[in-house]
């Protein structure tokens, strides 16, 4: 993927102006978007490249911590699972709304567990038969994951005790890559051809994507939870129109505005809405 000058150079010379969250937004990023669909990437790269000051990301690690608490407490008692899409573009939206950069990763996660606790692996694949959205989360330098929905899917009650509540968090090291069997279900290989290059094959972007999005490992309790990069993803519509769910009766804008600004508020942290 392209440096941090070199898309602010391509951004510069299409017309866009990329000074603010959400530029993905603008009218002249769409249209090129509509040419080339992975034009999006460049914006993941350009957000995740910068060099913010140290005074904004002091200001994010006070306020991603709340914006995930206050979400996945609104999620919790909705009570709704497989919520991943939904709830990541609702926080990415806020977040946005509050001047914070982040964007929306689609990807693969795999959940080891200890051979004591008798439970298999259990695997969120991008590839599979019928076309599925494996998992999204959230990443906003520092924090490279922000998975609120991790323990709300539908798994059998046996597995809850193994997973943590939600992952934020600012790991960065490189510590796995991904095989066949961590992107590509087992029908998708039997369809597509299997073999240990096959989700290289159906994917040849992974490579680029991973060198500049490395795969992690998060260990909780008796998981080992590895997420993968594989492309990114956003919002079609503003918060305000963001109305396909209510989160404990609230749509995301009514989060923000009732329950995340006077928290941030009450920190010295509210700037106004971007």
């Amino acid at each position: 993927m392209e440096s941090v000058d070199r898309l602010t150079g391509i951004f510069t010379q299409l017309g866009i102006n990329a000074s603010e969250p959400g530029f993905y937004d603008m009218p002249n990023f769409l249209a090129y978007e509509r040419r080339d669909p992975s034009f999006l990437n460049a914006y993941a790269a350009f957000v995740k490249q910068q060099n913010y000051a140290p005074e904004y990301l002091a200001r994010v690690r006070r306020i991603v911590p709340i914006v995930a608490r206050i979400f996945h407490a609104e999620l919790i008692a909705e009570g709704r699972l497989g919520a991943c899409v939904d709830l990541s573009m609702a926080v990415s939206r806020v977040l946005e709304r509050l001047g914070i950069w982040n964007y929306m990763v689609k990807g693969a996660v795999t959940a080891r567990f200890s051979a004591e606790s008798g439970l298999r692996t259990r695997y969120f694949w991008p590839l599979d038969e019928p076309p599925i959205t494996g998992h999204v989360w959230i990443g906003a330098p520092p924090f490279t994951i922000i998975d609120l929905t991790i323990r709300q899917q539908p798994y059998e009650p046996e597995f809850l005790p193994y997973l943590p509540e939600m992952v934020v968090t600012e790991a960065v090291e490189p510590v796995c890559e991904p095989t066949v069997d961590d992107i590509c279900s087992p029908l998708f290989q039997c369809v597509h051809g299997g073999g240990a290059a096959a989700h290289l094959r159906a994917a040849p972007h992974l490579p680029a994507v991973a060198r500049l999005f490395p795969s992690v490992v998060i260990s909780s309790a008796e998981a080992l939870l590895s997420y993968f990069t594989c492309g990114f993803s956003a919002s079609n519509e503003p918060l305000e129109k963001i109305q396909n769910q209510r989160w404990n009766g609230r749509f995301p804008s009514e989060i923000l505005h009732d329950l995340i600004i006077p928290e941030i508020k009450s920190i010295g942290e509210y700037r106004g809405e971007h």
